[in-house]
């Protein structure tokens, strides 16, 4: 295509968090009216990048040149890039889960006539916007009672109301089903061809990638490191894509799995029964065993609601649930763990399934988070700060938990950035400072997140029970 068929160039842009830098010289070129799909792997700068796009890192906290629909870009808050048009939906939906379907989509953005909102026409093109996204919901239904597919279209149905020529999607499926995944990627298609909305898409489904893609560009450890042009004579290629994105041939998308001889018995769970916290007759987890020997990775896999992370929570000291039975097992002594500190006091370590939410506190760096769990030990917080970094460089390379993907420089760096470092930064802060005999992991995308507790797990010679959506492929 001509240059007058770019709709966005990004030239040379480099980010830093400090000492370390999350991009270097990176370069994007999206044609006008295409689905473009960056590429990478976890942690490469993929979200990073959009964010310094969309202006949540703000103009002058990076350098490099962004161009626009024919103009340089120098935004200073996300306001200023969806004024031209361009509309980020983040892995986090940003809907409030007490507000109707119309209150999210026109959330900054109200139908007001004197300083007052006006419902009916609130409602009336509400119903439009989910009219064009195919969502037959009443607009006055509250976004707590749809499902995550539903929820994601909302979410589109928002950037239209702001009359989107760029809308970037940033892993929309990884909490959806085959059918809502499919859903969405034809309405993406429809939204190209029907509506000329130009498309950004991350993902690590390459499935996906090779289904909707019309361009792909991979960035490997914050740079770009090629193109891939579609076309229907010459489609995708999977390999060299997986090649570029991890800079080697693959011979394998799923390794040949060694067979592994157990050691001791570290973790037993007999007979364990959970209630419903607020409803003490319903069940949760039924009498449920699980026994885990030492270098050993157990995954507990089931539908949705299945029990799985309740049961995980459950034992790591009663963190959920009510009316709890049954007995716990470790290095074959019974343990008694009613809550947190007699868990990690029992040798037990807990990676939660919302990071963000349940297992970090955002608003502290790397460092000051793998502290958080021996704050509780008692230890006098002056001398964990102080401490926290060198222990952290001890044990990410005496005991070999470099492949948490944490580098030392990057203790400081503040969290909440890409997905890969909060879930990385989790794992990390149960590890670091309590060596454990039994991780516990919940993940809701197996086969992404998984590495850093599989070799931590090998390395340490603990016991893994990793509550997954689906069996692991290891």
């Amino acid at each position: 295509m001509s240059s007058n068929d770019t709709i966005l160039t990004m030239e040379n842009i480099t980010k830093t968090f400090g000492p370390v830098k999350a991009l270097t010289d990176v370069n994007l070129s999206v044609d006008r009216g295409e689905i473009h799909a960056i590429c990478g792997e976890n942690g490469a700068g993929k979200s990073t990048l959009m964010n310094v796009l969309s202006g949540v890192y703000p103009y002058g906290s990076y350098s490099g040149k962004i161009t626009f629909d024919g103009k340089e870009c120098k935004y200073h808050t996300i306001n200023d890039s969806e004024a031209d048009g361009i509309v980020i939906i983040h892995q986090e939906l940003a809907l409030s889960p007490f507000l109707s379907i119309a209150e999210n989509i026109f959330i900054g953005n109200e139908q007001a006539k004197g300083g007052v909102i006006d419902w009916d026409k609130t409602r009336a093109e509400a119903k439009k916007l989910l009219d064009r996204v195919g969502l037959p919901e009443d607009p006055d239904t509250k976004v707590m009672d749809i499902g995550v597919g539903k929820q994601q279209l909302v979410e589109i149905a928002k950037a239209l109301s702001k009359d989107v020529k760029l809308l970037i999607l940033d892993e929309p499926t990884a909490a959806l089903n085959d059918e809502d995944s499919a859903h969405l990627l034809d309405l993406v298609r429809q939204l190209r061809d029907e509506q000329g909305v130009t498309s950004i898409i991350i993902t690590h489904k390459l499935n996906e990638v090779a289904a909707i893609a019309d361009n792909v560009t991979i960035i490997r450890d914050g740079s770009t490191v090629g193109v891939m042009y579609v076309t229907p004579e010459t489609p995708l290629d999977q390999e060299e894509l997986i090649r570029k994105m991890v800079g080697r041939p693959l011979h394998n998308l799923y390794p040949n799995h060694p067979s592994n001889t157990p050691g001791e018995e570290y973790l037993r769970v007999e007979d364990w029964t959970v209630h419903h916290p607020l409803d003490a007759e319903r069940v949760i987890v039924d009498h449920a065993n699980i026994n885990v020997h030492a270098g050993e990775i157990v995954g507990l896999a089931g539908l949705m609601g299945a029990g799985r992370t309740e049961m995980a929570m459950s034992i790591f000291g009663h963190s959920y649930g009510s009316n709890i039975s049954g007995k716990v097992f470790v290095k074959g002594k019974e343990v008694k763990m009613p809550n947190v500190q007699s868990a990690i006091d029992a040798g037990l370590a807990y990676a939660t399934e919302d990071r963000k939410g349940n297992g970090l506190n955002l608003l502290q760096n790397i460092r000051e988070n793998a502290s958080l769990a021996s704050l509780i030990n008692g230890m006098n917080p002056i001398t964990i700060s102080l401490l926290a970094a060198v222990f952290l460089k001890e044990k990410i390379h005496k005991r070999h938990i470099a492949s948490i993907c944490i580098s030392i420089a990057g203790v400081y760096i503040i969290l909440g950035v890409g997905g890969a470092s909060v879930n990385a930064a989790g794992l990390g802060a149960a590890l670091i400072f309590t060596v454990p005999c039994a991780i516990l992991e919940s993940v809701r995308t197996p086969p992404i997140f998984t590495g850093s507790a599989v070799l931590a797990c090998i390395y340490l010679g603990v016991a893994g029970t990793a509550v997954a959506h689906t069996l692991w492929n290891m």
